[in-house]
């Protein structure tokens, strides 16, 4: 099937994908991907969504930050030709905050988050804008507002004189805010109110005087859950944990810290208090959840946070009770070339919406995932890719494969500079066994060593995928940033650089003594030579007193080439 359709979004064809039923073994429930980023020609990144999908996040053109509110008219975020500007309000404060950002929006689309100051320093309040846009300062001091309900209460942090933290809650009583400051268990330090729900619960962390662990909490405003009025500790599965988001039935998203790694966790009302579940598979090494949503009657609980596979990338997942943890890059029928890597917020249809760093940038981009599609249905992963080539090309690798599965969606991209730590570079549509890397991160290099991993997958996941190392040609980088030093006893001469190939066998090191010719000195075929991004030492003994000594480098490539000379650093020894 084709990846990269285009999907008009209204509210028929969300309407129809929601009501639709699904064959069961044949499909399973999918998402068209939104780019608001493209949407709003800034970088943007959505933090939460109300159950009328109304957006919000905050927006960054390179020197001002804006908080954002996004309405959708007739069931569509967009007007015309792709334009989402007539839809977004960018949000203002006053004159000694230029900058906002926005965090969390209710039923109502107010919206809790900061005003900011110039520089994005001081002064920093908690700020919480009523439908309308206007703005109302919640503290006079340092504070931040995370959370909102649909009261118009806020969950946040005042951090009076910048000092230790006190978790806060804001009601509005008679018109205006009042501030509650949620009681600390002894030991705590300070901490982060982070949600509350509408019946004012609020969940968050603390720290603890120690720093040895962080906790995560629940503060009831009556008895619930079998659990009386005030805080309580919440059950972790390892040492210590952070709740981020409670919904309005009691149900808490955050992570637990396992084996030293925060793992997604889920804290269920059980009637005495609350168990505790981890979300997160052993593909994970470690993960996050933000937000449970309010599931309309019947529906599953739907959690989405991001998480990190065992090749180092992030990726945005989903989960519910009935399907477990999944990458939402595997649930799209169109999407970036760039992995979504962060699911900040679901609402009770099931809209999604996060940010991406788009391949060769580094901006955040909003999206967002409209439960308005299908792709077939799988229980296990497609067969891998075989005889994965690769040609060099003009600053390009064209790579081209063979189709090894009958039941992918598309295929997978990644590349790596150092065979361990791969990042995804691009998506391909299933039955397609091509794909030019034109290195649009700008990360290309001549005579250097790329190792390409190709895996075909579908709802169930990648499979492992197939490998190949491509060399680039031309001549080596040369060695950069050097650095010259003497030492008097003993006498020497400390030469340091960076090596920037990764295909070189070996330095060569030439010297230069008063002005005079530059001769080799030395060779270096050992660890000095291999190393590549961090600096490297090599100290030269056979110097005498009083004399100025130059050095350059050039750097040797397995394809016999030799890179350019490095640039020149010179140092003169101490008298003797």
């Amino acid at each position: 099937m084709n990846r990269f359709k285009a999907v008009l979004l209204t509210a028929s064809t969300l309407g129809l994908a929601m009501l639709a039923p699904l064959a069961h073994g044949q499909t399973t429930p999918a998402y068209t991907f939104v780019d608001l980023g493209t949407a709003f020609n800034l970088t943007a990144e959505a933090t939460d969504i109300n159950d009328a999908g109304q957006i919000t996040g905050h927006t960054y053109d390179g020197t001002n930050m804006r908080a954002f509110r996004i309405t959708p008219v007739n069931g569509t975020w967009f007007q015309g030709s792709g334009n989402i500007n007539s839809l977004m309000a960018l949000v203002t404060t006053d004159g000694t905050h230029p900058y906002s950002q926005s965090l969390g929006i209710n039923k109502w689309g107010e919206l809790a988050g900061q005003a900011l100051g110039s520089g994005y320093t001081s002064p920093q309040n908690a700020f919480f804008w009523r439908t309308d846009l206007s703005g109302v300062k919640l503290s006079n001091v340092h504070s931040w507002a995370f959370g909102i309900n649909d009261n118009g209460s806020v969950a946040g942090t005042i951090y009076p004189n910048k000092g230790g933290s006190l978790e806060t809650i804001w009601r509005l009583v008679n018109g205006s805010f009042v501030a509650t400051t949620i009681p600390r268990p002894t030991g705590s330090s300070g901490g982060i109110a982070q949600s509350i729900n509408n019946l004012d619960q609020v969940v968050g962390y603390f720290d603890q005087s120690s720093g040895a662990t962080i906790q995560p909490f629940v503060w009831l405003p009556a008895p619930a859950y079998g659990l009386p009025a005030g805080t309580t500790i919440l059950p972790t599965l390892g040492t210590g944990g952070t709740a981020l988001r409670i919904n309005q039935t009691g149900s808490i998203v955050g992570h637990t810290f396992v084996g030293g790694q925060s793992q997604a966790a889920l804290w269920t009302p059980n009637g005495s208090g609350y168990s505790v579940q981890n979300l997160s598979g052993p593909e994970w090494l470690f993960s996050s959840a933000y937000v449970a949503n309010n599931p309309e009657v019947g529906a599953l609980l739907t959690v989405v946070g991001t998480s990190r596979n065992t090749f180092g990338e992030d990726r945005a997942f989903v989960w519910d009770s009935a399907t477990g943890m999944r990458d939402l890059n595997t649930l799209t029928v169109n999407g970036p070339q760039a992995s979504v890597t962060v699911a900040k917020a679901v609402n009770k249809g099931g809209l999604i919406v996060g940010y991406y760093r788009p391949v060769g940038s580094t901006a955040s981009r909003s999206f967002l995932l409209v439960p308005n599609a299908t792709l077939p249905a799988a229980t296990a992963v497609p067969a891998s890719p075989s005889d994965l080539s690769g040609v060099n090309g003009s600053n390009q690798v064209s790579l081209s494969w063979a189709d090894g599965s009958t039941d992918e969606n598309g295929f997978q991209v990644r590349r790596s500079a150092d065979g361990v730590t791969y990042k995804q570079i691009g998506w391909v549509a299933a039955n397609t066994g091509f794909f030019t890397d034109n290195f649009e991160d700008q990360s290309y290099k001549p005579a250097y060593r790329y190792s390409y991993r190709i895996s075909a997958f579908n709802v169930a996941g990648y499979s492992t995928g197939a490998t190949l190392d491509v060399v680039t040609p031309g001549v080596p980088l040369a060695p950069s940033g050097l650095v010259v030093g003497t030492y008097s006893s003993p006498l020497r001469v400390r030469i340091g650089w960076r090596n920037n190939s990764n295909t070189q066998d070996s330095v060569v090191v030439e010297r230069s003594e008063n002005g005079g010719s530059f001769a080799p000195l030395t060779t270096l075929t050992d660890s000095t030579a291999s190393s590549v991004g961090s600096i490297v030492y090599y100290y030269d003994a056979a110097v005498v007193g009083n004399r100025t000594y130059s050095y350059r480098l050039r750097s040797h490539s397995t394809n016999g080439s030799y890179s350019s000379y490095s640039a020149v650093v010179s140092a003169t020894t101490p008298r003797r």
